[in-house]
């Protein structure tokens, strides 16, 4: 999993598709009661995913077997996921950690990061 994630992050820092999930994270996903969520797709996610005031998070994306990020195929893969306080905490405080770390960081159109 670290080998795969590494590459993935280093594939997303070249795209300017840059977030940076942890295990915690992922297992934070999986522990919080929700319809079970495909490796591919928790890859697949970004900030931009989350909606912190709806309390949920839409998977419209997966990771495919070459490593390309890809839109969802059918409509049973695009679905909006609850999310519970303890998720939503944990996730904001990853966020609010990660920010100084984007700082100077550009994507491809040497825009910042947000």
């Amino acid at each position: 999993f670290k080998e795969c994630a590494e590459d993935f992050m280093a594939r997303r820092i070249v795209s300017g598709n840059f977030t940076a999930n942890t295990n915690e994270t992922y297992e934070s996903f999986f522990k919080a009661g929700c319809r079970r969520i495909g490796f591919a797709e928790v890859i697949g996610l970004s900030w931009d995913d989350v909606d912190f005031d709806g309390m949920t998070v839409p998977i419209r994306y997966s990771f495919d077997h070459c490593r390309n990020l890809k839109a969802s195929k059918t409509r049973a893969g695009v679905r909006r996921l609850p999310m519970t306080k303890h998720v939503a905490d944990t996730l904001m405080c990853h966020k609010m950690a990660q920010t100084p770390a984007l700082e100077g960081v550009t994507n491809k159109d040497g825009n910042p990061v947000e």
